[in-house]
Parts: structure tokens; C-alpha cells; sequence
């Protein structure tokens, strides 16, 4: 997420409520199913499938890191705040 986040910044997050649509923009971190817990700006969503990307150019690209879908057994965590 650099320039927005560098490494060794902490963060302030907050559940996402499910019935607030998420902003594209934004940026939210999540449980990935194969990477763990990854910070990432929204690019799309469609109801409850969410597509996210990062802002630098050697990151993870939307295709790698793939569709996430939201639901109830999966938190989304809009950052808010950052140290």
C-alpha cells in the first residue's frame, strides 16, 4: 500500500457494517484465504463480491489477489486512521 501505508505504520480500523455499502476508494483490510491478513484499496464491488487493489505498482494485482466475498463468517475492516 505504499505511498499510503509504509511498512512498520500502524493503523486504526473499524468493522465494516454489513448493511453500509463499502466506498470504492477506500481502503480496508481483510482475512485473504491464501495470503492472511492484507490491507488493500476497494476497486469494485457488486453486492457482496468485492475486487481490491493496491497503490503501488509492484503490488499484488487485482487478478492475484482475486475476488473476495463478503459474508457473515468474513469481516472487512475500513481503515481509518494511520500512524
Amino acid at each position: 500500500m505504499q505511498p499510503a501505508l509504509k511498512d512498520g505504520d500502524y493503523v486504526l480500523a473499524v468493522k465494516q457494517p454489513r448493511f453500509i455499502k463499502p466506498s470504492v476508494g477506500a481502503v480496508y483490510g481483510f482475512n485473504h484465504d491464501s495470503l492472511g491478513l492484507i490491507v488493500k484499496r476497494l476497486a469494485s464491488f457488486d453486492k457482496n463480491i468485492l475486487k481490491f487493489k493496491g497503490d503501488n505498482k509492484e503490488s499484488l494485482s487485482s487478478e492475484e489477489i482475486g475476488e473476495f466475498k463478503w459474508s457473515q463468517k468474513k469481516t472487512l475492516y475500513r481503515i481509518i486512521f494511520r500512524v
